[in-house]
């Protein structure tokens, strides 16, 4: 019976992370242990701790991501002009 219970919360926390982050209240796409744990902790009101959270995401299957550092309105063509066009390099001034 707790083992069906513990699976049961599982996947409820898998729901969780595959759905957005601004859905649950963030202000950006962007899952992180602090706040899969928030959310844990208000639907199950059960904190654990950063490494804990880590084991858990890796049990049900997710992995570190990094999220790419580029603006969402990069335009790569626009910087490739802008390059051509106006970048000077330093040591050329």
């Amino acid at each position: 019976m707790q083992e069906q219970r513990v699976d049961e919360q599982r996947e409820g926390v898998r729901r969780v992370v595959l759905q957005n982050p601004i859905e649950h209240g963030f202000g950006t796409e962007l899952w992180t242990l602090k706040r899969v744990g928030t959310v844990i902790e208000r639907q199950y009101g059960v904190r654990f701790s950063t490494t804990q959270l880590w084991r858990i995401l890796g049990v049900l299957g997710f992995s570190v991501q990094k999220p790419e550092k580029r603006a969402l309105e990069h335009n790569e063509d626009a910087v490739r002009q802008w390059k051509r066009c106006c970048y000077r390099h330093p040591i050329e001034r």
